[in-house]
C-alpha cells in the first residue's frame, strides 16, 4: 500500500493533483494531511482512499494554534501513523523533508521504500535560525537517504546535489503540471488585444499581489482592471486595501474558485485577460528563485498570455507565450498598456501544454514496489 504524507492549505497543490492521478493509476492508499500554520483546517487527518477515489477518514488529530507546537504534534502524528500502519505500507512519499524524516528513520523496521518529493526549496525557510537549521538538516537527511528525490526544477536539483548530498542517480526533475481536463476547452477572443489582468493563486508575500496593488494601483493609479482569484495569509489584507483605497473600481477580489469555476468565468467574461505573476525577486524569499511557477501553465490553459517577473525560471518552450519583465519601469509600462502583450496561437499552446499535464508528468514516477 502507498502512503502519502503532506501539508495542505486553502489552494489545491501538487499533492492534490497527484491524488487525482492516483485515482486512475493506483489501488487503495493512505493519505496523511497536516494543515499549514495559516490554514483554516482544524486538524491533521488520516484518510483511506479506495481505487475509485472515495475518501474515508480513519483518524483525526488535534492541531495546536502555536506554530512551533503544531510542528511538533505533526511530527509525532506522522511517526504514530507509520508505526501503526507501516506493516501494510510498501512505499511512503513524503512531500517535504519534514514529512519524510520519520519514514527514513523507520524504513529499516518495515522495509518500505521512501520517496522525498521536494515541492519547493529555500535556504532561509524560517526567520528563526534554529528552525532554519532543523529544516536544512531534514532536507539533507531526505536527499541522502530517500530512495528517490523528486523536484520541479533543475535549480532545486542542483542546490540539493551541491549542498545536501543528493546523488543525481536518485533524482527526478518533474515540473509542476496542469489538469488536462480544461486543455480542450474553447475560449473566445484568443487573438483579441488584452484589456485586463487576472491573478490566480496563493496570496502570500512572495507572490507579490499585495505589493502590486499598493505600488501600482494605489500609488501610480494604473487604470487597467486587475482581478484576483485565490486565497492565502494575505487575502484579508488585499481585501482591506481594496476597500479602504480608491482602487475598488479597478481591482476586484473574487475569492477562491475551482478550476471549473475559473474556466466558466474566463469564458463568460467581457475582458480579454493577461495572466499576471508579479513574484518578488528579493533575496529574502529565495524559494521563488528555486520554484516552478505552476500559474504560468494554468494561465496558458485558460488561453491567457502571461506577464511574469524575472524572479522565477521560465522554461524555454513557454517563453514565447508571454512577457518576462526586468524591472518596475517595464512592469508599469505593461500594466498601462496590456494590448502590447502578444496574443496566443491556440493550437501551439495546446500542443505544448500536452507535455505538462499531470497524467503525463506523474507517469514518470515509478510506483512499483
Amino acid at each position: 500500500m502507498l502512503l502519502l504524507i503532506t501539508h495542505a492549505g486553502a489552494n489545491k497543490g501538487v499533492t492534490g493533483y497527484f491524488k487525482d492521478f492516483l485515482i486512475h493509476h493506483e489501488g487503495e492508499y493512505l493519505y496523511l494531511c497536516h494543515p499549514f500554520a495559516e490554514s483554516k483546517l482544524k486538524s491533521s487527518e488520516l484518510q483511506k482512499i479506495d481505487k475509485h477515489g472515495h475518501e474515508v477518514c480513519v483518524a483525526s488529530f488535534w492541531k495546536p494554534q502555536n506554530e512551533l507546537l503544531a510542528m511538533v504534534v505533526s511530527f509525532f502524528v506522522t511517526t504514530w501513523v507509520l508505526l501503526r500502519y507501516g506493516h501494510q505500507v510498501h512505499l511512503v512519499i513524503g512531500f517535504g523533508g519534514f514529512n519524510t524524516f520519520s519514514a527514513i528513520v523507520l524504513r529499516s523496521i518495515f522495509r518500505f521504500k521512501v520517496y522525498f518529493w521536494g515541492v519547493d526549496y529555500s535556504s532561509r525557510r524560517f526567520s528563526s535560525s534554529l528552525l532554519n537549521k532543523v529544516y536544512l538538516f531534514l532536507e539533507t537527511s531526505a536527499c541522502k537517504y530517500a530512495d528517490m528525490v523528486i523536484q520541479p526544477t533543475a535549480r532545486q536539483e542542483d542546490v540539493r546535489i551541491r549542498k545536501h548530498g543528493l546523488d543525481p542517480k536518485r533524482s527526478l526533475v518533474m515540473p509542476n503540471g496542469i489538469s488536462g481536463k480544461h486543455l480542450d476547452a474553447t475560449f473566445p477572443n484568443i487573438a483579441a488585444p488584452r484589456t485586463a489582468f487576472l491573478y490566480i493563486g496563493s496570496i502570500t508575500q512572495q507572490h507579490g499581489v499585495l505589493d502590486l496593488i499598493k505600488d501600482y494601483y494605489c500609488t501610480h493609479m494604473v487604470k487597467t482592471p486587475l482581478y484576483i482569484i485565490g486565497g492565502g495569509p494575505l487575502a484579508e489584507q488585499v481585501q482591506k486595501v481594496i476597500e479602504q483605497s480608491d482602487v475598488s473600481q479597478m481591482v476586484k477580489y473574487l475569492g477562491h474558485m475551482t478550476p471549473d469555476q475559473i474556466t466558466d468565468y474566463v469564458q463568460s467574461s467581457n475582458e480579454n485577460f493577461v495572466g499576471i505573476a508579479p513574484y518578488r525577486s528579493d533575496a529574502v524569499i529565495d524559494h521563488v528563485y528555486y520554484g516552478d511557477s505552476l500559474k504560468l501553465k494554468e494561465y496558458l490553459m485558460y488561453r491567457m498570455p502571461f506577464l511574469v517577473s524575472t524572479a522565477v525560471e521560465v522554461s524555454f518552450d513557454l517563453r514565447e507565450f508571454g512577457v518576462i519583465y526586468n524591472d518596475t519601469a517595464e512592469l508599469q509600462q505593461y500594466l498601462n498598456n496590456p494590448h502590447t502583450i502578444p496574443t496566443l496561437d491556440d493550437a501551439k499552446v495546446q500542443e505544448t501544454l500536452k507535455f505538462y499535464t499531470w497524467d503525463v508528468l506523474c507517469s514518470k514516477i515509478s510506483l512499483d514496489y
